[in-house]
């Protein structure tokens, strides 16, 4: 095995060793055969990683650096400019809701001052009632004060 060996094919060898102590007390001893593409097959047996699953199997990176075809870099570019354009929309969706937030702040403020100004003028009439009522309470006061002043100096004569 080379010097490269990953820690499960590791794993599963230390764990077949008992299986090679037994046999070799037997006196009879098997070779490990591993069919191709499986560091898990012992003994020509075939393991859940010889199953053809459709996954795409990369190899360990020992660097980092990846090497990219002219093609696969034009590919990544145009997939970065279609991610920097879709950042800037939704930037500008983001600038164009807080700009509708500020317009909705904006007709709740306006719907106040129309129900404020309905107020006040429904107050100013009734100001202007109640002065006229005044007016007239005044005028009639001052009406009876001289309509009493002369029924007082009658009765004095």
């Amino acid at each position: 095995m080379n010097s490269k060996s990953n820690g499960a094919t590791d794993a599963h060898e230390n764990s077949c060793t008992p299986l090679n102590k037994r046999n070799s007390k037997r006196g009879t001893k098997r070779a490990k055969t591993r069919t191709p593409g499986s560091e898990s097959s012992v003994e020509v047996d075939l393991s859940y990683l010889d199953l053809d699953t459709g996954r795409i199997l990369s190899t360990a990176r020992e660097h980092d650096t990846v090497t990219l075809t002219c093609s696969e870099f034009d590919t990544l570019m145009n997939k970065f400019d279609m991610l920097q354009t879709n950042l800037e929309k939704i930037a500008n969706i983001e600038k164009c809701i807080s700009k509708l937030d500020k317009l909705d702040k904006l007709d709740a403020i306006e719907i106040s001052i129309k129900d404020i100004e309905v107020k006040l003028y429904d107050m100013d009439h009734r100001l202007t009632s109640v002065e006229k009522n005044t007016n007239a309470l005044e005028s009639t006061a001052q009406f009876l004060s001289d309509e009493y002043d002369t029924v007082k100096k009658n009765q004095s004569e």
